[in-house]
């Protein structure tokens, strides 16, 4: 669960930015949506704990982020809250299977071979566990993205623009592969994008607009 309050956050005294409530559950995500601008990436950071806010809460099951520092909130952080980003970033030395088996190095610390071939079976990757990322498909990508969230078995899962690179097709099967394995994680899922074809998927909406000078 994670629920968000009263956010406010500055760049400096002339960049103010002031964001309405956010919630999710594991049965709920939430889609928070808007233009370039409005500051979606920030609100991502800031539910992510890699900014703080300059006012307000974010409680994420039973503990306010906002209250952690340093090594406290880096170990909170790496255990409970996954974050798609955007850009897929993997070791193109290593294999896909390797690249998932070094996730849980920066989260949980447990190495499981067994459950990281299972997450990728699941994800339809199971034909791909020895091929470099490089030679997947940006949907593949997307996937492997979420395979290395998941083993790491986080209570909130942040994605940033999951399908701005997809077409149609790609862009369905991956957001419902998306909302269903947060959910059999019992992981609440929060969507960051301007992809407006996320609203038919996603009921639960936050509607960002650009700030005024």
């Amino acid at each position: 669960m994670i629920l968000a309050s009263k956010l406010d956050f500055s760049y400096n005294s002339k960049q103010q930015l002031s964001f309405p409530p956010i919630s999710g559950e594991p049965d709920n995500p939430c889609l928070i949506i808007g233009p370039s601008g409005c500051g979606k990436t920030t609100l991502l950071h800031l539910l992510g704990g890699l900014m703080k806010p300059t006012k307000g809460s974010i409680r994420v099951g039973d503990q306010d982020i906002t209250q952690l520092k340093g090594s406290s909130l880096d170990k909170f952080r790496g255990k409970h809250i996954g974050i798609i980003f955007q850009k897929s970033h993997f070791v193109r030395s290593l294999n896909v299977l390797d690249n998932l088996l070094i996730a849980p190095y920066f989260g949980s610390g447990k190495v499981d071979k067994h459950q990281a071939i299972e997450i990728l079976e699941s994800l339809g990757l199971g034909d791909k566990l020895y091929q470099s990322p490089s030679t997947l498909s940006q949907g593949e990508q997307q996937r492997l993205s979420i395979a290395r969230v998941l083993i790491n078995e986080p209570v909130l899962i942040l994605a940033d623009e999951p399908t701005s690179a997809l077409d149609d097709i790609n862009c369905d099967e991956v957001i419902k592969l998306l909302i269903d394995k947060a959910k059999a994680a019992n992981a609440a899922l929060i969507i960051v994008t301007h992809d407006g074809r996320l609203k038919e998927i996603i009921p639960n909406q936050v509607i960002l607009s650009t700030p005024s000078n």
